[in-house]
């Protein structure tokens, strides 16, 4: 069973978008890496650059694929998640929304 966290990113206020995806793309991103990346699959950031003119909110979304449910576990629950992830959240977002899915690849 492959699982698949997607997370929203919202801008922190104050902070513009680009320098806020910038952050997020050269110092977010590989610290994730450096620490989970033995657990993690696939990590993707998809950034909004068009949403039929509307402002949907959030700035990016990352799609994380792990191989299970217990893999997700030890990444959410570890201490270096709390400590230095978490945390890491504050210097470019104001908000981190995150849904877990059980991936069905039909085609």
């Amino acid at each position: 069973m492959v699982v698949k966290v997607i997370t929203k990113v919202y801008t922190k206020e104050g902070m513009s978008k680009a320098d806020a995806v910038n952050y997020q793309l050269t110092k977010h991103a590989p610290l994730f890496k450096r620490l989970f990346g033995a657990l993690i699959k696939k990590y993707v950031i998809s950034v909004v650059v068009n949403a039929d003119g509307e402002d949907v909110g959030y700035q990016s979304s990352v799609e994380m694929w792990l191989d299970n449910m217990q893999d997700v576990q030890k990444v959410m629950s570890s201490p270096e998640f709390k400590q230095q992830i978490q945390p890491d959240h504050a210097n470019f977002a104001r908000k981190i929304t995150m849904v877990v899915f059980q991936e069905h690849t039909l085609i």
